[in-house]
C-alpha cells in the first residue's frame, strides 16, 4: 500500500467518523429516529453505518409506540376527568322551587373536591337565576363534621355576597350536638330541621305562598 492510498484511507476514516457524530448526536440530541442518511458502499465504518441505521430505525418504532401509549393515556385521562365531572355534577342537583327560591338537596359524604363543585354550581344557579334565597339539604349526608361545616360556611357567606339568602335544612340533633363539641361556628347560617319548614320561612321571606288548586277553583 503506497502513501498516497494510506493517505486517502486515513481522510475517508476521518470524514466518515465526522458524519457518524453529526447521526449520533442528531439522533441523541433531537430524537430524530426517522431522518434518512447515505450508507457507504465500503470504507472502514461502513458496517457501523448500517448498525447505526437498524438502530435507528427500532428506535423509531419504539417512540412512535411510546407515542401512541401515550396519547391513549392522555384520552383516557381526559373521558375520566369529564365522568368525574358528569357524577359531580350529577350529585349536586339544583332544583327551582319558584323563580326566587332554588334547593340542593344533597346526598352522600363530601370531600374537599364535591365540597368545592357543590359551592361553584350552587353559586353559578343563583348568579343565573337570580334567586333571592337558596336551602341547602343535609338530610342525606351522614357525616356532618368540621369539613362539611367549612364547606357549607364558606358556601353561605359567597351567597350572601350575590344577595341571597341560604337556610340550611336536615340538621339532625345529633349532628348539631356533634358541630357544637367540634367548636364549630354556625351562627350565621339560618337552620331548620326540616325541609318543609325551610321552604316555608323561604317562601315567607320572598313574599310568596303555596296555593292550592282546589282553593282556586273554589274561589273562582
Amino acid at each position: 500500500m503506497t502513501t498516497d492510498d494510506n493517505t486517502s484511507e486515513n481522510e475517508l476514516l476521518l470524514k466518515q467518523k465526522e458524519e457518524l457524530l453529526d447521526i449520533l448526536a442528531r439522533i441523541a440530541l433531537k430524537g430524530d429516529y426517522r431522518f434518512e442518511f447515505p450508507i457507504p458502499e465500503d470504507g472502514p465504518l461502513a458496517e457501523i453505518y448500517v448498525g447505526i441505521k437498524v438502530a435507528a430505525e427500532h428506535l423509531a418504532l419504539v417512540s412512535e409506540e411510546l407515542e401512541t401509549r401515550a396519547r391513549q393515556a392522555e384520552e383516557a385521562m381526559e373521558l375520566v376527568r369529564e365522568q368525574n365531572a358528569t357524577i359531580l355534577a350529577l350529585s349536586t342537583p339544583v332544583i327551582r322551587i319558584s323563580d326566587r327560591v332554588l334547593v340542593v338537596p344533597l346526598v352522600g359524604n363530601i370531600d374537599n373536591l364535591r365540597g368545592q363543585q357543590i359551592m361553584e354550581t350552587m353559586l353559578a344557579s343563583i348568579i343565573e337565576t337570580r334567586s333571592s334565597v337558596a336551602i341547602v339539604d343535609v338530610t342525606g349526608v351522614p357525616i356532618l363534621d368540621t369539613a362539611v361545616a367549612g364547606h357549607l360556611g364558606v358556601t353561605v357567606r359567597a351567597a350572601k355576597m350575590l344577595g341571597s339568602e341560604v337556610i340550611l335544612t336536615g340538621v339532625t340533633g345529633q349532628s348539631a350536638r356533634s358541630l357544637a363539641r367540634l367548636g364549630v361556628d354556625l351562627r350565621d347560617v339560618v337552620s331548620k330541621a326540616s325541609l318543609q319548614q325551610g321552604l316555608g320561612l323561604a317562601l315567607w321571606l320572598t313574599g310568596q305562598k303555596i296555593v292550592d288548586d282546589n282553593d282556586e277553583e273554589e274561589v273562582a
